[in-house]
């Protein structure tokens, strides 16, 4: 890049740039020269690309690498000029830089002719090329131009002695752009280097600004970039380039048509041809070669000039822009230029058509940057303001959403299709369910098919699906989001096909079909990554569902890798939000070294739940029994009971409400208790919220048959317990079952048949421990440690548990010695630090 650096003599007749700045030594490009001085390789190098590529830094930091390690003077420097347009100018300029005379067979000489887009001259450009024929066979030959030049490339390609290295392979890689900008003192995060390099596009001039930008002169950037732009990239392109250049400019990408309808050019395809292919300033976007774009930076440079020199200029392009587009049928980008051309009927009218299809085709986020620039007046219309409210809630805005919800139902503006009256329900059952307030009766009564539109059909049976499945109605649910998905097949729907799998796959993990909800759940992330939707909140839920499941399988590293996927997405909505910060805590209680934080962070999330609506039963029945089972392993009896009590109000006649019950009864030692309240969960009366737990159930009474001696009972309980988890590799059930599952396992090994392969696992897994001081409380006399903190005696204690105050004072004796204190306080801060109180 000359423009940053000097030119040194180095020894006579080589005279090569010495860089300005630190120089990043990119070996993958070098590799390419230094193949040229082989013995049979192509004897000429070709290097082009616009102004600021990085041709002559690449070629300057070779030669002078190439000249520190052999010591010898095998590379020659001449930077060609205008006067090198007269041919014996350009002989001279030649000859002087060989004046050495070409090297030995085995060590060839290797000239560098920089800045040879500057010969325009045909007689100097046939001498030029005529001398590359006859090379002498010692002789290399590299030439640097901005563009290739017109010397008869086809023949020496044909003939094999030409290799080029184009626009291309000279950008910078992401990694070699991480190096450049760590050299000069500015080393990006990884979001700043995505960012970056979707601007630049590895632009080595872009690069170099950027650092400048980041040394805190982000004005000082922007004027050089402004500057190199119009005089090194732009400066020797005719009047008609510049103007084809800046029409174009409105857009992102364009056809030689469009460009031909904005410029008013005749010649538009000419100069598009001329400009991707000798030029290099423009690039092909797609494989027929129909669509061109510029360079991000220098679109952006052109558009700004437009609008601050000519603003009525940039209005009326983008207003034909708009015919253009919506004549060829693409309503949407016709929108974004009709929004840009201050066409606000024409922008009104094209949300109205084809808004909800953008958010239900996932492109809800770029339609509300277009949307936030439409006119008040605008923003007012029913259909406008429905559209808006709509893709407020599918990006998480619910504040927006609100906003256009106020703007609707007004006298004035009534909603008089029957489209947009289904749609404001739709709409209001989705901001519903967000919010957790309970819809109108009417609101539940919607049914597809009335609407006539199509994709109001979708979206009545998306909200209806999510609603049915925060109220834990899961056939409905199932059947709902079924009929969902075989519309999302017809049209541009991909986005909704998005939403459906993750709703699909909660339904799927939470009717214990973790394989399905596994594979729903991966579907999902794959389509969210394939169309770069990974910050939806839809990719977000299917990365949660993705962790619940491998968290019942003991995978915790994938667990936690899905759920730091999901972290940055799911913070919207207060739901997601609980289900993520509950699985986390749950986690760090498996794997980390503070178990008591981990429950009082478990407890707080769901203490502090401000949601207005309740939370959905199958929520409450995955995380409420290992809640209860997290407090009973650390001796947090109060907060076991206040679990217990929590979860049976959200359960109500659930099959979970049973087990806690059991759990608590079983840990207190009152086995038939347990067992009475397991019985509606083992016999069906009683069904799950969430399928999965009924292992838990099976175990519980394996446990409590085993403490009361049925062995054949316990085995077939545990059998049971088995036959439920296999299919779904459920192994947490039995690790959180601690060391008595696990050695009824080891004990009964051969007696479980087809199930053998998966007892043998389920028996490997490492159970979690209690602390041994939990273990050898009695249950008497954890009741008898939770009444210490208070100020009661000893006769009113007795009282209160209904025994007698000398079995108070025996028990109370035994706990002394348990916890190795000898008075009453001791034993509160004894138990405190062991999280028994």
């Amino acid at each position: 890049m000359t423009s940053s650096a000097q030119v040194a003599e180095t020894e006579p007749g080589a005279r090569m740039p010495v860089p300005a700045g630190p120089v990043l030594r990119r070996d993958r490009l070098e590799s390419i020269v230094d193949i040229q001085l082989r013995s049979g390789a192509p004897q000429v190098l070709l290097v082009f690309g616009p102004a600021g590529t990085g041709k002559t830094t690449l070629l300057a930091s070779w030669a002078r690498r190439r000249v520190q390690e052999t010591g010898t003077t095998a590379v020659r420097w001449a930077t060609i000029t205008a006067r090198d347009n007269e041919p014996e100018v350009l002989a001279a300029t030649i000859g002087a830089a060989l004046s050495g005379g070409a090297g030995p067979e085995p060590a060839p000489v290797c000239l560098v002719l920089d800045e040879v887009h500057e010969l325009l001259a045909p007689q100097a450009l046939r001498e030029l090329e005529r001398w590359l024929r006859e090379l002498p066979a010692g002789l290399r030959v590299v030439l640097l131009a901005r563009f290739p030049p017109p010397l008869g490339l086809a023949r020496l390609r044909v003939e094999g002695r030409l290799r080029e290295i184009g626009m291309a392979e000279l950008a910078f890689t992401t990694a070699e752009a991480a190096a450049l900008l760590t050299a000069l003192g500015h080393a990006p995060t990884e979001g700043e280097l995505d960012l970056l390099m979707r601007h630049t596009e590895g632009w080595a001039a872009g690069l170099r600004l950027a650092a400048i930008a980041r040394a805190g002169e982000p004005d000082s950037a922007d004027r050089l970039l402004a500057d190199y732009l119009r005089n090194e990239v732009l400066g020797a392109e005719p009047a008609l380039v510049r103007e084809l250049l800046t029409a174009v400019s409105v857009c992102e990408g364009f056809t030689v048509e469009l460009a031909a309808a904005l410029s008013g050019l005749a010649q538009a395809g000419h100069l598009v041809d001329r400009l991707h292919g000798a030029r290099g300033l423009l690039r092909r976007t797609d494989g027929d070669g129909q669509w061109y774009r510029c360079h991000p930076l220098l679109r952006h440079h052109l558009h700004a000039e437009l609008t601050r020199l000519r603003p009525e200029r940039a209005v009326e392009l983008h207003r034909l822009a708009a015919d253009w587009f919506l004549a060829a049928g693409a309503r949407i980008l016709a929108l974004e230029h009709a929004v840009a051309g201050q066409r606000a009927d024409l922008a009104a009218r094209l949300v109205a058509e084809v808004g909800l299809t953008e958010v239900l085709a996932g492109r809800a986020r770029a339609l509300a940057q277009v949307l936030a620039r439409l006119p008040t007046h605008v923003l007012a219309r029913p259909s406008v303001a429905l559209v808006v409210a709509a893709t407020a809630l599918a990006t998480g805005d619910t504040a927006a959403a609100e906003e256009g919800l106020r703007r609707i139902g007004h006298p004035e503006l009534p909603l008089r299709s029957p489209r947009l009256r289904i749609l404001s329900a739709a709409i209001l059952l989705w901001r519903n369910g967000i919010v957790g307030e309970e819809p109108a009766a009417e609101l539940l009564e919607l049914a597809e098919g009335d609407s006539g539109a199509p994709e109001v059909d979708l979206l009545v049976l998306l909200v209806k699906g999510g609603w049915a499945l925060r109220q834990g109605d899961l056939p409905s649910a199932r059947s709902v989001l079924n009929r969902a998905r075989r519309l999302t097949a017809a049209g541009e729907r991909r986005g909704a096909l998005l939403h459906v799998l993750a709703q699909q796959a909660i339904v799927a993990a939470v009717e214990g079909e973790l394989g399905t909800a596994r594979a729903l759940a991966a579907s999902a992330v794959r389509l969210a990554e394939e169309h770069e939707w990974t910050a939806t909140a839809s990719c977000g839920t299917a990365h949660l569902v993705l962790a619940a499941e491998a968290q019942l399988r003991l995978a915790a590293d994938t667990a936690r890798a899905h759920l730091a996927a999901a972290a940055p997405v799911c913070g919207g909505d207060p739901l997601p939000r609980l289900a993520m910060g509950s699985l986390a805590a749950v986690l760090r209680f498996e794997t980390g070294a503070d178990p008591h934080r981990a429950l009082l962070d478990l407890c707080a999330l769901w203490t502090e739940y401000d949601r207005p609506g309740p939370v959905p039963p199958w929520l409450a029945a995955w995380f409420s029994p290992m809640a209860l089972r997290m407090a009973l392993q650390v001796g947090e009896l109060g907060r076991a009971r206040q679990i217990v009590e929590h979860g049976t109000r959200l359960l109500g006649a659930r099959a979970e409400a049973g087990l806690l019950r059991a759990v608590m009864q079983a840990h207190r030692g009152r086995l038939s208790q347990a067992r009475r309240s397991l019985a509606p969960v083992l016999t069906g009366r009683a069904l799950p919220a969430a399928a999965h737990n009924l292992v838990d159930a099976w175990l519980l009474e394996c446990l409590l048959a085993d403490r009361l001696r049925a062995d054949r009972h316990a085995h077939r309980a545990l059998c049971r317990a088995l036959a439920l988890a296999e299919p779904r590799e459920l192994l947490r059930p039995f690790r959180a079952a601690g060391a008595p599952i696990r050695d009824l396992l080891a004990r009964n090994l051969g007696r479980y048949g087809r199930l053998e392969h998966f007892a043998t696992a389920a028996a490997a897994a490492p159970p979690v421990e209690r602390p041994a001081v939990t273990a050898t409380l009695t249950s008497r006399e954890l009741d008898l440690l939770a009444e210490l903190p208070s100020m009661r005696t000893a006769e009113e204690i007795a009282d209160s548990l209904y025994v007698s105050v000398n079995t108070v004072k025996t028990h109370l004796r035994g706990i002394y010695r348990k916890l190795g204190v000898n008075q009453r306080r001791d034993a509160v801060i004894a138990a405190r630090r062991c999280g028994l109180l």
